[in-house]
């Protein structure tokens, strides 16, 4: 498609409010001609005349703050976020904000696997705590080995693990996978590994929605795009929204 006649079809479908239409012309456009700021702040509009606020949230974060449109966007920002129940207050406005490594690591984990390993540590620690209260009071066996320290140690450990595994627990009812947008102005390369000469998995468009499906231990997130490409993106070139249940 040409750039002139997307544009006709582009704004003709603006003007009947055929949002669908829109949203279908402006991803076609990004794909081909890459991200254009008027694009993606119309992108955003249809994808919240369509309910998709998630995604228009994520579309006009990639639009400049500053310039003659910079309210503009500033305020389609905030309706699509008051669409969705969140404030500016809710942005994170740098993949290493404490929400956000709280939501990748609370997501990098299965919910049904935390609630296994709570289920396995609590019974172990009250096991220990109950031998530890009865055994040094009604068992002379046990008086005669020193083995008190040993188990105020075990004790200790199981019940930090035990906070650690709840804390987890509750994060993850709270917390879930952020859509978020590429807001790199050179296309980001999604890579298979977490290195920087790793072969690339696809180059991303700034204004690309992507999921974060978690973090590492290094500056890289673990990301998937709505084509179906995952891989791994320097998370310096994400701006995520924390979503909320």
């Amino acid at each position: 498609m040409a750039n002139d006649t997307f544009q006709d079809q582009f704004n003709l479908a603006i003007d009947k409010k055929e949002w669908p239409n829109v949203v279908e012309l402006g991803e076609a456009y990004i794909a081909q001609f890459g991200p254009s700021a008027e694009v993606v702040y119309n992108l955003g509009l249809a994808y919240m005349e369509t309910g998709n606020n998630q995604m228009a949230v994520a579309l006009f974060l990639a639009l400049p703050k500053n310039g003659a449109r910079g309210e503009e966007y500033q305020n389609a920002l905030k309706a699509a976020l008051s669409k969705s129940g969140r404030s500016l207050a809710d942005v994170d406005m740098g993949a290493h904000g404490l929400t956000a490594i709280i939501s990748q690591t609370v997501n990098q984990m299965d919910r049904s696997k935390l609630e296994g390993y709570t289920a396995l540590v609590l019974p172990v620690l009250l096991a220990v705590v109950l031998f530890r209260w009865f055994g040094f009071r009604h068992f002379s066996v046990v008086k005669k080995h020193k083995i008190r320290p040993l188990l105020n140690v075990l004790i200790i450990s199981l019940g930090m693990m035990m906070t650690v595994l709840f804390l987890l627990l509750a994060l993850s009812f709270i917390y879930k996978s952020n859509w978020c947008a590429v807001v790199s102005e050179e296309p980001a390369v999604v890579r298979s590994k977490a290195v920087s000469d790793s072969p690339s998995v696809t180059a991303l468009a700034a204004g690309t929605p992507v999921l974060v499906l978690g973090g590492t231990s290094t500056p890289w997130l673990y990301m998937l795009e709505s084509s179906g490409a995952h891989g791994f993106m320097d998370a310096l070139q994400v701006r995520c929204v924390v979503a909320k249940k």
